[in-house]
């Protein structure tokens, strides 16, 4: 009787404890995978953000202004580098050079005339000689004026006169200076050693008066401009006697 009662308690309490240990919760710690999900990974973009590239518009060609023939003209600024501006900086020959260059550059690239320049400081005698000796059509001398006086005016010889009036004019057409006119440079008005010597019609134009402030400015802010007037006025000339 012992013995069953004993037996019986023995195997109550065996049961007992299994079933406490399967009732035991487990430990709720999060899995791996919860772990690499609940990570936030921030990656920096590789991509280029695009830019948006300036519209280039084509410019049209410049249209050639082509002559009959393939006339020639002789372009001549100032050598006289001592002649200084108001400002004590700027010299006439330099500036007149600087203007040559532009004006040469767009007959040659607009054109079909010849153009030879003195740009590399001639004197008076030489560049006179180089212009005969390359027989042009048309001699044209670029000045700026000193003295104290005001305006633009071309020195011409008695076979240039159309010429000389149609650079003067074109000039005119960008300032609001004085015209001082057309003068006859062969020793009629007054004797100028280019204008007598050079045997193709010839112009020596004087600007304006590099010795007052206002005028020396607008010379010095207007380069291009007066090349651009010298060149309208060298194709105007060339059309008409085509």
């Amino acid at each position: 009787m012992k013995t069953k009662l004993f037996m019986g308690l023995f195997s109550l309490l065996i049961l007992t404890g299994c079933n406490a240990k399967q009732s035991t919760p487990s430990s709720s710690l999060p899995s791996q995978d919860s772990q690499e999900n609940s990570s936030t990974i921030i990656e920096e973009s590789t991509t280029t953000p695009s830019v948006e590239q300036p519209v280039v518009e084509e410019q049209p060609e410049q249209e050639m202004i082509l002559f009959s023939k393939e006339y020639k003209i002789y372009i001549n600024p100032s050598v006289q580098f001592t002649n200084q501006y108001v400002d004590k900086i700027h010299n006439e020959g330099q500036v007149m050079n600087e203007i040559a260059v532009l004006l040469v550059n767009r007959l040659k690239s607009e054109t079909n005339l010849s153009v030879k320049a003195n740009l590399d400081g001639l004197s008076l005698s030489q560049s006179v000689k180089e212009s005969n000796a390359y027989q042009p059509d048309a001699h044209f001398a670029i000045h700026s004026n000193g003295g104290g006086g005001t305006g633009s005016e071309v020195w011409v010889s008695k076979n240039s006169y159309t010429f000389g009036k149609i650079m003067l004019d074109e000039f005119n057409q960008i300032h609001n200076f004085r015209n001082r006119g057309v003068k006859y440079g062969d020793g009629t008005d007054a004797s100028l050693y280019e204008i007598r010597n050079v045997l193709a019609p010839s112009a020596l134009i004087e600007i304006l008066f590099h010795d007052e402030w206002t005028q020396a400015n607008f010379i010095l802010n207007n380069k291009q401009e007066i090349a651009d007037s010298f060149f309208k006025g060298i194709v105007s000339y060339f059309q008409q006697v085509d």
